[in-house]
């Protein structure tokens, strides 16, 4: 024999193993030769196909295979031989196996010693035999290749038969839990007391329960078979809109399906005894087909309840009108009288007067302005009890707000000789968008408060950032003073409203109490927190956090906004040094007599002409007749307000600037003011510097940015402007130049281009982002040659490009080196 030859089986006589191995493939071995059962467990003993042992049953006729089919379970592979006890034995019992057993996936192999007897191709085609082998071929090898492909195909065929009895048992068990669903369904539908009706895919009623009956009037052997829109009476079909029938043909054009819906049927005005019903649709598949069931409610408790829930809103609203109508006006009616003494108080103290008289008269203002501050207190904490407060957002200059806010405390600490001190985050922008009254007034307050309980020491104020959010900045604001302290088990309370550390605190230093309340809900209104740290005889610290936003518009269109200001501040500086302010011609609308009196003798003593006007009316005909520098115009007025007067006053093309005078307390006031086309406003009472001030504002007015500013246009770089802009911040101005500097590099190779070009679209847009560049850093020369060559762009004169921008770089070739030495210097 050669040694690549397969080994043949070797017939020993050995007795058959156990199932001992979990799991193991079994194979049935159905010869009448013993030695063949032997030799073939002998070969296979320690085979193991796809991770599993084998198991052998051992049957000696077909007789016998039969009674171990009938008991035994799981049995993947038959290896069977032909003549036994007859000479088809074999062929009998593999036709047993298929038809009468139906094992179809047990896989037979049929091995015989005369291949004659029985043709491989009419056994394998009649029997179902699955492999065929003469028993002469059948090596140890070829009998393990052919155990292991059988055993594979039985496998598969086992998973798709357990898979397909598995679904056939869960289909069982749908269905069973189907018929239970619908059984049970049928008896709540049967019990309920809302019209439920149940139709098929076609819309036809299959279950109508007694609501529907009691409801619709219809009984059930009526309507079961019928399309469900044609059993709902017509009452109920709105004739505005489409019939039921429409909406419900509509709803399943647009989802393929009947479901979902939900609607509030209103019967029809001329309908008797009808009601409004809720009817809600909602789905299920049988699995022979979708099924809905349709829910109608009487929803008449319900519409009275909405009803009366309106009735009550709408109540409540008006309740809320007129209370806001209420304090404006109490406003208005307060802040008069007040503004009277206040102002004829001013007007008496410029006067000549003894010390006893100064002193009495000095008393009775800060009285008066004590009383002001409780009316405002009042005022604030009745608006946000009624939750009408809201802030503005509008961009602010922190420090300039900051410097005119604590002005007058700062010369209060001084008289009292308490050091004062403000320190604010050079990190902080110059420029912020919020509600700088409100903000203002928070840091007022806490101020305020520290002044009124520290005696002697000293009080600093300190800003910082305590948080960024993208475009955003938390800002963090601390007054720290060395006064009485607070104890603390007070501390808890103290932010409460009408409360508050001390019984004895509002006897010695007055006060309502509803300071730091309404400095609490004002920082909430900033998406902010406040709290206090204190100890007795040591001192107070408060601090509050608010959210403020940096400004969306580029930092050059802001720059070129504070170099305006500047050269503001410079020319009436120098106005102010060389020639008092020009008299202005003055119309006055304004129909008490105390603030005509007052405005009379503080317009006169500056100098100006007025004009008087007792109510809206005769301040337009007197515009229709002269020309003003000027209008001020109160708000509350008989015959004609100030708003329309306003209105009326702009439509005969007056431009003249309008700043309204108002005791209101309504909120925004302003946007009112600017909407009906007035310049400003000031609140009264006035005080006589204050509407002095907006006076000045007026006269020096910056006019349009194609008039002549005032200042040396030829200067490269003007220092004392730049530093002005920044607060003096020589870091943040170097800062500023480097910004410049790099954007020089990019913007000029730009515009050189779109001048070659000749694109004056884009030639605008870049010279114009450019100018507000210049700007921040007051390159004063640049900034009218890129001027220029915006205002070139805008008048499309294409042939002047060229020359207007070789100006530009002569200009910006100088200030190159002017901001690289100033850059040099500050380092």
């Amino acid at each position: 024999m050669n040694q690549d030859d397969d080994p043949v089986l070797v017939f020993v006589d050995q007795s058959a193993p156990t199932l001992e191995s979990a799991n193991p493939w079994k194979i049935l071995i159905v010869d009448d030769d013993a030695t063949v059962h032997a030799a073939t467990e002998f070969g296979l003993d320690q085979v193991r196909i796809l991770e599993q042992p084998l198991a052998f049953l051992h049957a000696y006729s077909a007789a016998q295979a039969r009674q171990i089919l009938e008991q035994e379970t799981g049995i993947a592979v038959i290896l069977l031989d032909v003549v036994m006890e007859s000479d088809d034995a074999g062929l009998q019992l593999a036709r047993y196996v298929r038809e009468d057993l139906g094992l179809q996936d047990v896989r037979i192999i049929l091995r015989t010693g005369q291949p004659g007897y029985a043709p491989e191709f009419e056994v394998v085609r009649q029997f179902d035999i699955n492999d065929y082998r003469t028993k002469s071929e059948l090596t140890q090898k070829k009998l393990n290749t052919a155990l292991t492909t059988a055993i594979r195909s039985y496998q598969q065929l086992n998973d798709s038969t357990q898979r397909q009895q598995r679904l056939e048992r869960e289909n069982l068990l749908a269905e069973s839990r189907l018929r239970e669903g619908e059984t049970r369904f049928r008896y709540l539908a049967a019990v309920a007391s809302e019209a439920i009706i149940v139709t098929n895919s076609d819309n036809h009623i299959e279950i109508w329960n007694p609501g529907a009956e009691n409801l619709f009037g219809l009984k059930a052997q009526d309507v079961l078979g019928k399309r469900i829109a044609f059993t709902i009476p017509e009452h109920y079909q709105d004739e505005r809109k489409r019939s039921f029938a429409q909406i419900v043909q509509n709803t399943v054009q647009k989802s393929g399906k009947l479901d979902g819906i939900e609607l509030i049927l209103s019967p029809l005005p001329q309908a008797d005894n009808s009601t409004p019903l809720e009817w809600s649709v909602t789905s299920w598949d049988t699995g022979s087909g979708l099924l809905y069931s349709s829910i109608f409610r009487d929803i008449s408790e319900r519409c009275r309840f909405e009803e009366q829930l309106i009735a009550a809103r709408d109540a409540a609203t008006a309740s809320a009108k007129v209370k806001a109508e209420f304090l404006a006006n109490m406003s208005h009616e307060i802040r008069t009288p007040m503004h009277g003494i206040l102002g004829m108080t001013e007007l008496l103290l410029a006067t000549g007067l003894t010390l006893q008289q100064r002193e009495y008269i000095e008393l009775a203002r800060n009285s008066a302005e004590g009383l002001l501050r409780l009316i405002n207190d009042l005022l604030d904490f009745s608006k946000m009890e009624a939750r009408k407060l809201s802030l503005e957002q509008a961009p602010f200059h922190l420090r300039q707000t900051l410097q005119d806010v604590l002005q007058p405390q700062i010369m209060y600490a001084r008289q009292r000789a308490i050091a004062l001190t403000l320190d604010v985050d050079p990190e902080i922008p110059e420029t912020l968008v919020g509600d700088s009254l409100r903000w203002s007034q928070v840091v007022l307050n806490l101020v305020s408060n520290a002044l009124k309980f520290t005696a002697s020491g000293s009080i600093a104020i300190t800003l910082k950032i305590a948080g960024r959010d993208g475009t955003r900045l938390q800002l963090q604001c601390s007054v720290r003073d060395t006064g009485v302290g607070i104890a603390a088990g007070k501390l808890s309370q103290i932010f409460e409203a009408f409360i508050q550390a001390d019984s004895s605190t509002s006897r010695e230093f007055g006060g309502t109490g509803l300071g730091l309340s309404i400095c609490m809900q004002l920082v909430q209104l900033m998406q902010g927190t406040i709290w206090v740290e204190s100890q007795i005889g040591q001192g107070s610290t408060f601090h509050f956090t608010a959210w403020l936003d940096c400004p969306q518009k580029e930092i050059s269109d802001v720059a070129e906004q504070g170099l305006s200001t500047v050269r503001t501040v410079r020319n009436a500086t120098q106005g102010a040094q060389g020639e008092a302010m020009q008299a202005l011609n003055i119309l006055l609308a304004e129909d008490n007599l105390v603030n005509q009196k007052f405005a009379l003798a503080v317009l006169s003593s500056a100098g100006h002409t007025l004009t008087l006007a007792h109510n809206g009316q005769e301040a337009v005909d007197h515009v229709r007749e002269q020309v003003f520098d000027l209008i001020l115009m109160d708000i509350q007025m008989p015959v004609m307000d100030g708003f329309e007067a306003t209105r009326r006053i702009r439509r005969m093309g007056c431009t003249t600037p309008i700043i309204a005078m108002t005791a209101h307390a309504m909120g925004g006031l302003r946007e009112m003011c600017l909407e009906t086309g007035m310049n400003d406003y000031i609140s009264k009472p006035i005080r006589a510097a204050v509407l002095l001030e907006k006076l000045s504002d007026i006269r020096r007015a910056v006019p349009d940015s194609g008039t002549d500013l005032g200042t040396d246009k030829s200067v490269t770089l003007d220092l004392s402007e730049a530093l002005l802009m920044v607060g003096g911040d020589r870091s943040l101005l170097s800062g500023l130049a480097q910004l410049v500097l790099e954007q020089l590099d990019t913007d000029i190779p730009s515009l050189r281009a779109l001048s070659s070009a000749g694109d004056p679209v884009l030639l605008r847009d870049a010279a114009h982002r450019l100018k507000g560049s210049l700007a921040s850093v007051a390159a004063l020369a640049a900034y009218e040659a890129c001027k220029t060559l915006e205002t070139l762009a805008k008048q499309a004169q294409v042939a002047e490009f060229v020359a207007a921008m070789q100006r530009l770089d002569v200009e910006v070739a100088r200030l190159r080196v002017e901001l690289t030495k100033f850059i040099k210097l500050t380092k």
